[in-house]
Protein backbone atom coordinates (compact mmCIF):
# COMPACT_ATOMS: atom_id res chain seq x y z
CA UNK A 1 0.00 0.00 0.00
CA UNK A 2 2.68 2.39 0.85
CA UNK A 3 4.52 1.81 -2.41
CA UNK A 4 1.18 2.20 -4.53
CA UNK A 5 0.50 5.30 -2.59
CA UNK A 6 3.62 6.57 -3.30
CA UNK A 7 4.36 5.58 -6.44
CA UNK A 8 0.83 7.50 -7.62
CA UNK A 9 2.59 10.73 -5.56
CA UNK A 10 5.64 10.33 -7.64
CA UNK A 11 3.83 9.55 -11.02
CA UNK A 12 4.25 12.26 -13.69
CA UNK A 13 0.79 12.79 -14.85
CA UNK A 14 -0.28 14.76 -18.23
CA UNK A 15 -2.54 16.96 -16.35
CA UNK A 16 -1.26 19.38 -13.62
CA UNK A 17 -0.83 17.26 -10.79
CA UNK A 18 -2.89 15.82 -8.03
CA UNK A 19 -1.23 14.82 -4.72
CA UNK A 20 -3.10 11.20 -3.45
CA UNK A 21 -5.51 11.86 -0.45
CA UNK A 22 -3.52 9.65 1.97
CA UNK A 23 -0.54 12.37 1.56
CA UNK A 24 -2.58 15.65 1.33
CA UNK A 25 -1.75 18.23 4.22
CA UNK A 26 -4.66 19.45 6.31
CA UNK A 27 -4.37 22.99 5.42
CA UNK A 28 -5.17 22.00 1.33
CA UNK A 29 -7.54 19.39 2.37
CA UNK A 30 -9.73 22.20 4.27
CA UNK A 31 -9.01 24.67 0.94
CA UNK A 32 -10.29 21.61 -1.47
CA UNK A 33 -13.38 21.31 0.88
CA UNK A 34 -14.40 24.76 1.04
CA UNK A 35 -12.50 26.17 -1.91
CA UNK A 36 -10.75 28.91 0.24
CA UNK A 37 -7.29 30.44 -1.21
CA UNK A 38 -4.15 28.88 0.52
CA UNK A 39 -1.96 31.19 2.29
CA UNK A 40 1.02 29.34 -0.09
CA UNK A 41 1.39 27.85 -3.05
CA UNK A 42 -1.92 26.18 -4.50
CA UNK A 43 0.02 23.51 -6.09
CA UNK A 44 -0.11 20.35 -4.25
CA UNK A 45 2.82 18.64 -2.52
CA UNK A 46 4.20 15.77 -3.55
CA UNK A 47 5.59 13.95 -0.16
CA UNK A 48 8.28 12.66 -2.46
CA UNK A 49 9.67 16.32 -3.42
CA UNK A 50 9.32 16.97 0.40
CA UNK A 51 11.52 13.99 1.96
CA UNK A 52 13.89 15.09 -0.37
CA UNK A 53 14.25 18.23 0.59
CA UNK A 54 15.19 17.48 4.33
CA UNK A 55 18.85 17.72 4.74
CA UNK A 56 19.36 14.52 7.02
CA UNK A 57 18.62 10.90 5.50
CA UNK A 58 15.39 10.22 5.32
CA UNK A 59 14.22 6.67 4.26
CA UNK A 60 11.05 5.25 3.47
CA UNK A 61 10.17 1.40 4.25
CA UNK A 62 7.10 -0.46 3.55
CA UNK A 63 5.91 -3.30 5.79
CA UNK A 64 7.82 -6.20 4.25
CA UNK A 65 10.95 -4.10 5.74
CA UNK A 66 11.78 -2.77 1.63
CA UNK A 67 12.57 0.43 0.65
CA UNK A 68 10.40 2.38 -1.13
CA UNK A 69 12.51 6.06 -1.33
CA UNK A 70 15.76 7.54 -0.49
CA UNK A 71 16.75 11.54 -0.76
CA UNK A 72 19.82 12.50 -1.73
CA UNK A 73 21.43 12.18 1.74
CA UNK A 74 20.18 8.91 2.41
CA UNK A 75 21.91 7.94 -1.12
CA UNK A 76 25.41 9.96 -0.11
CA UNK A 77 25.31 8.51 3.30
CA UNK A 78 24.81 4.60 1.85
CA UNK A 79 26.59 5.37 -1.62
CA UNK A 80 24.01 3.55 -2.94
CA UNK A 81 21.75 5.31 -5.50
CA UNK A 82 17.82 5.29 -5.13
CA UNK A 83 17.20 3.44 -8.51
CA UNK A 84 19.45 0.60 -7.56
CA UNK A 85 18.24 0.86 -3.63
CA UNK A 86 14.62 0.85 -3.89
CA UNK A 87 12.52 -2.47 -3.89
CA UNK A 88 15.67 -4.19 -1.61
CA UNK A 89 15.31 -4.84 2.35
CA UNK A 90 16.53 -1.89 4.00
CA UNK A 91 19.38 -3.96 6.13
CA UNK A 92 21.03 -4.65 2.65
CA UNK A 93 21.75 -1.04 1.77
CA UNK A 94 21.52 0.79 5.24
CA UNK A 95 24.28 -2.01 6.84
CA UNK A 96 24.09 -0.72 10.23
CA UNK A 97 25.15 -2.60 13.47
CA UNK A 98 21.42 -3.06 14.48
CA UNK A 99 19.90 -4.41 11.05
CA UNK A 100 18.45 -7.62 11.46
CA UNK A 101 19.47 -7.75 15.03
CA UNK A 102 16.97 -7.58 18.60
CA UNK A 103 18.24 -3.84 18.47
CA UNK A 104 16.26 -2.67 15.03
CA UNK A 105 13.86 -0.79 15.79
CA UNK A 106 11.04 -1.79 12.63
CA UNK A 107 9.01 -4.16 14.39
CA UNK A 108 8.46 -1.67 17.44
CA UNK A 109 7.53 1.13 15.35
CA UNK A 110 5.53 -0.79 12.83
CA UNK A 111 3.93 -3.18 15.31
CA UNK A 112 3.71 -0.75 18.48
CA UNK A 113 3.62 2.19 16.35
CA UNK A 114 6.21 4.33 18.45
CA UNK A 115 8.82 6.64 17.85
CA UNK A 116 11.75 5.10 18.33
CA UNK A 117 15.35 6.90 18.53
CA UNK A 118 19.09 4.71 18.47
CA UNK A 119 21.82 6.38 19.38
CA UNK A 120 25.33 6.44 17.67
CA UNK A 121 24.50 3.57 15.73
CA UNK A 122 27.80 2.33 12.83
CA UNK A 123 26.51 2.28 9.63
CA UNK A 124 29.03 0.84 6.78
CA UNK A 125 28.35 2.12 3.38
CA UNK A 126 28.54 0.45 -0.04
CA UNK A 127 32.73 0.95 -0.39
CA UNK A 128 32.87 -0.42 3.43
CA UNK A 129 33.25 3.06 5.18
CA UNK A 130 31.85 3.16 8.66
CA UNK A 131 29.63 6.35 9.68
CA UNK A 132 28.43 6.60 13.16
CA UNK A 133 24.89 7.55 13.11
CA UNK A 134 21.63 8.19 15.44
CA UNK A 135 18.56 6.69 13.39
CA UNK A 136 15.10 7.69 14.56
CA UNK A 137 12.13 5.45 13.43
CA UNK A 138 8.75 6.89 13.32
CA UNK A 139 5.59 5.05 11.71
CA UNK A 140 4.55 5.77 8.40
CA UNK A 141 0.80 5.64 8.42
CA UNK A 142 -2.07 6.02 5.41
CA UNK A 143 -5.19 8.50 5.39
CA UNK A 144 -7.21 6.26 7.75
CA UNK A 145 -4.39 6.21 10.33
CA UNK A 146 -3.06 2.37 9.32
CA UNK A 147 0.56 1.93 10.06
CA UNK A 148 2.44 0.65 6.32
CA UNK A 149 5.11 1.09 6.76
CA UNK A 150 8.34 2.96 8.79
CA UNK A 151 10.45 6.42 8.31
CA UNK A 152 13.99 6.17 9.35
CA UNK A 153 15.50 9.90 9.55
CA UNK A 154 19.19 9.41 10.31
CA UNK A 155 21.80 11.72 11.24
CA UNK A 156 25.95 11.42 10.91
CA UNK A 157 26.87 12.12 14.61
CA UNK A 158 30.61 12.13 13.66
CA UNK A 159 30.92 15.47 14.81
CA UNK A 160 29.41 15.19 18.32
CA UNK A 161 31.59 11.97 19.18
CA UNK A 162 34.76 14.00 18.47
CA UNK A 163 33.48 16.77 20.83
CA UNK A 164 32.43 14.15 23.63
CA UNK A 165 36.08 13.31 23.00
CA UNK A 166 37.38 16.67 23.63
CA UNK A 167 34.93 17.20 26.75
CA UNK A 168 36.63 13.66 27.95
CA UNK A 169 40.04 14.92 26.74
CA UNK A 170 39.39 17.97 28.91
CA UNK A 171 37.85 16.16 31.99
CA UNK A 172 40.69 13.91 32.27
CA UNK A 173 42.90 16.77 32.39
CA UNK A 174 41.22 18.43 35.18
CA UNK A 175 41.19 14.88 37.05
CA UNK A 176 44.42 14.74 36.82
CA UNK A 177 45.52 18.47 38.19
CA UNK A 178 42.94 17.48 41.11
CA UNK A 179 44.28 14.55 41.53
CA UNK A 180 47.60 16.04 41.97
CA UNK A 181 46.70 18.54 44.99
CA UNK A 182 47.70 17.65 48.36
CA UNK A 183 44.19 18.34 49.62
CA UNK A 184 40.69 16.65 49.29
CA UNK A 185 38.73 18.49 46.66
CA UNK A 186 35.15 18.26 45.31
CA UNK A 187 32.77 20.26 43.53
CA UNK A 188 29.10 20.86 43.14
CA UNK A 189 26.64 21.82 40.78
CA UNK A 190 23.78 24.56 42.09
CA UNK A 191 21.52 21.24 43.08
CA UNK A 192 24.42 20.05 45.16
CA UNK A 193 25.19 16.87 43.16
CA UNK A 194 29.05 16.37 42.96
CA UNK A 195 30.31 16.79 39.76
CA UNK A 196 34.21 16.11 40.34
CA UNK A 197 36.30 14.63 43.17
CA UNK A 198 40.00 13.56 43.53
CA UNK A 199 41.73 11.01 45.61
CA UNK A 200 42.85 12.80 48.72
CA UNK A 201 39.43 13.27 49.19
CA UNK A 202 38.81 9.51 48.95
CA UNK A 203 42.15 8.94 51.14
CA UNK A 204 41.38 11.48 53.80
CA UNK A 205 38.15 10.55 54.33
CA UNK A 206 38.44 6.99 53.79
CA UNK A 207 35.74 6.72 51.57
CA UNK A 208 35.06 5.30 47.95
CA UNK A 209 34.25 8.04 45.17
CA UNK A 210 34.43 5.80 42.24
CA UNK A 211 30.69 6.46 41.48
CA UNK A 212 30.21 10.26 43.27
CA UNK A 213 29.70 12.01 39.97
CA UNK A 214 26.19 12.71 40.60
CA UNK A 215 25.33 11.68 43.91
CA UNK A 216 25.07 13.70 47.23
CA UNK A 217 28.18 14.69 48.92
CA UNK A 218 25.80 13.32 52.08
CA UNK A 219 25.61 9.76 50.67
CA UNK A 220 29.70 9.94 51.19
CA UNK A 221 31.13 12.18 52.77
CA UNK A 222 30.47 12.89 56.64
CA UNK A 223 28.02 15.19 57.68
CA UNK A 224 29.99 18.16 59.14
CA UNK A 225 31.18 18.46 55.63
CA UNK A 226 27.80 19.07 53.85
CA UNK A 227 25.11 19.33 56.25
CA UNK A 228 22.66 22.63 56.37
CA UNK A 229 25.92 23.62 59.00
CA UNK A 230 28.73 23.23 56.83
CA UNK A 231 30.54 25.68 54.81
CA UNK A 232 29.44 24.29 51.56
CA UNK A 233 26.14 24.53 52.49
CA UNK A 234 26.57 28.48 53.43
CA UNK A 235 28.46 28.73 50.12
CA UNK A 236 25.38 27.22 48.41
CA UNK A 237 23.12 29.29 50.08
CA UNK A 238 25.16 32.71 50.33
CA UNK A 239 27.55 32.70 47.59
CA UNK A 240 30.12 33.31 50.46
CA UNK A 241 33.53 31.91 50.78
CA UNK A 242 34.58 29.60 54.15
CA UNK A 243 37.86 30.01 54.35
CA UNK A 244 40.13 27.93 57.08
CA UNK A 245 37.28 26.65 59.68
CA UNK A 246 38.63 23.67 61.65
CA UNK A 247 36.06 20.99 61.75
CA UNK A 248 36.37 16.98 63.52
CA UNK A 249 34.82 14.22 61.31
CA UNK A 250 34.38 10.46 61.96
CA UNK A 251 35.55 8.36 59.60
CA UNK A 252 34.90 5.18 58.75
CA UNK A 253 36.71 3.73 61.26
CA UNK A 254 35.25 5.27 63.64
CA UNK A 255 38.26 7.74 64.32
CA UNK A 256 38.13 11.48 64.59
CA UNK A 257 39.60 13.41 61.86
CA UNK A 258 40.46 17.01 62.19
CA UNK A 259 40.36 18.74 58.95
CA UNK A 260 40.69 22.40 57.87
CA UNK A 261 37.94 23.19 55.52
CA UNK A 262 37.38 25.61 52.74
CA UNK A 263 34.61 26.48 50.63
CA UNK A 264 33.70 28.80 47.45
CA UNK A 265 31.37 29.35 44.46
CA UNK A 266 32.14 29.69 40.98
CA UNK A 267 30.31 31.52 38.49
CA UNK A 268 29.86 32.04 35.14
CA UNK A 269 30.96 35.36 33.17
CA UNK A 270 27.65 36.85 34.06
CA UNK A 271 28.30 36.29 37.93
CA UNK A 272 25.50 33.33 38.22
CA UNK A 273 26.44 30.88 40.80
CA UNK A 274 27.36 28.01 38.88
CA UNK A 275 28.37 25.51 42.05
CA UNK A 276 31.22 25.37 44.41
CA UNK A 277 33.74 24.21 45.29
CA UNK A 278 35.15 22.43 48.75
CA UNK A 279 38.58 21.68 50.06
CA UNK A 280 39.60 20.34 53.32
CA UNK A 281 43.26 19.85 54.82
CA UNK A 282 43.98 16.88 56.95
CA UNK A 283 45.51 18.14 60.14
CA UNK A 284 46.23 14.98 61.86
CA UNK A 285 50.11 15.46 59.88
CA UNK A 286 50.38 18.90 61.47
CA UNK A 287 49.18 18.21 64.96
CA UNK A 288 51.75 15.14 64.82
CA UNK A 289 54.35 17.42 64.07
CA UNK A 290 53.60 20.00 66.59
CA UNK A 291 53.51 16.91 69.28
CA UNK A 292 56.86 15.96 67.86
CA UNK A 293 58.26 19.33 68.49
CA UNK A 294 56.43 19.47 72.14
CA UNK A 295 58.43 16.57 72.69
CA UNK A 296 61.69 17.84 71.72
CA UNK A 297 61.31 21.20 73.55
CA UNK A 298 60.34 19.41 76.53
CA UNK A 299 63.64 17.09 76.01
CA UNK A 300 65.73 19.81 75.51
CA UNK A 301 65.22 21.84 78.92
CA UNK A 302 66.30 18.33 80.60
CA UNK A 303 69.75 18.89 82.05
Amino acid sequence: ALTRSLALCSAAPAAPPRLCAAFLLPSERGVRRTGHRMPISPEPLNVLDVLRSIPDSVLTIDAEKRLVSLNDPAQALTRTTEGAAVGRRCGEILRSEICDTERCPFERSLSAGETVTTFNVMATDAAGSQTPICINTSPLKNAAGEVVGVVETIRVVTHINRLIEELREQRNKVQAVLDSIAEGVFTVDREGRITSCNRMAERILDCAVADALGRRPLELFPAEICDATSPLHETLQAGRVVRNRELVVTGRNGKAIPLSVCSGPFRDEGGATLGAVCTFRDLREIEQIADERRQVAKFGNVP
